[in-house]
């Protein structure tokens, strides 16, 4: 064994039985990054490049309402546009981690972000809590609980990634190894229909929010000067049967 190899070695495991030598090193991080990730990244863009064109669309047209509602927003709105645009760039890093083989770690970051659209509808619906929000001293608990009586399936969501994702759960008693993707399988899907689920969610808080500084409203409609409602024209509705791939089909009803 040669020396610069000697220097490297963090551990060394011998299993006689088995006949087994596993040996780590102490530059593992820097491979990971430097060399595995990038093989790893080259067999998703092949894969899956409809999948994320889909979804940076979608990011696109989001981004330029969140953007202008920072420029042109009251108070309220730039505090709600400073939180989704925080949303946007968590989504980024989610479709990143999950571009490089971490399966499961993307679905905690979507976690995230869906208490960040509780909080954003909260502010939206509770306006008198902006003081509380920026003192700090509203609690996220409360935002769920107002998200889910303003948009069910903000709710339903917030529920599935904390039951089975965020709190340690079945999926954390299996090996999630970051390996090359070679096939669509369940924990792609899986990935996939989350990150589908959140993006639609950020754009349908983001028109609520910023009903005002939106020029065309696909989801929300204004009930009597009195509120709104949700009410997407049926070419929306077909839309979010295929973006979604069926999910949330009866909010749409």
């Amino acid at each position: 064994m040669d020396e610069e190899l000697k220097r490297k070695i963090a551990s060394v495991t011998i299993d006689s039985n088995e006949k087994l030598v596993l040996m780590t090193t102490k530059d593992m991080i820097w491979k990971q990054l430097n060399r595995d990730n990038l093989d790893i990244e080259k067999t998703f863009d092949s894969l899956f490049k409809s999948d994320i064109d889909s979804l940076s669309e979608l990011y696109g047209e989001i981004s330029g309402v969140v953007l202008n509602a920072i420029r042109a927003g009251n108070e309220l709105q730039r505090e709600c546009g400073i939180l989704l645009l925080n949303a946007l760039s968590t989504f980024m890093a989610a479709v990143q981690i999950f571009r490089s083989g971490h399966r499961l770690s993307s679905l905690m970051l979507i976690r995230s972000i869906v208490e960040l659209l509780c909080v954003v509808n909260h502010l939206t619906v509770k306006p008198g809590d902006l003081k509380l929000f920026q003192k700090g001293h509203l609690k996220s608990t409360k935002c769920v609980t107002t998200a889910k009586k303003v948009f069910p399936p903000i709710g339903e969501l917030y529920g599935q990634l904390s039951d089975n994702i965020t709190h340690v759960a079945e999926l954390h008693r299996s090996l999630n190894p970051i390996s090359k993707y070679t096939s669509r399988d369940e924990a792609v899907s899986t990935n996939f229909g989350y990150l589908r689920a959140s993006i639609w969610l950020v754009y349908v808080t983001a028109e609520l929010s910023f009903f005002d500084l939106v020029s065309h409203h696909r989801y929300w409609r204004e009930f009597e000067g009195k509120g709104y409602s949700f009410s997407p024209a049926e070419e929306v509705k077909s839309w979010m049967d295929t973006f979604l791939q069926g999910e949330y089909k009866d909010v749409a009803s």
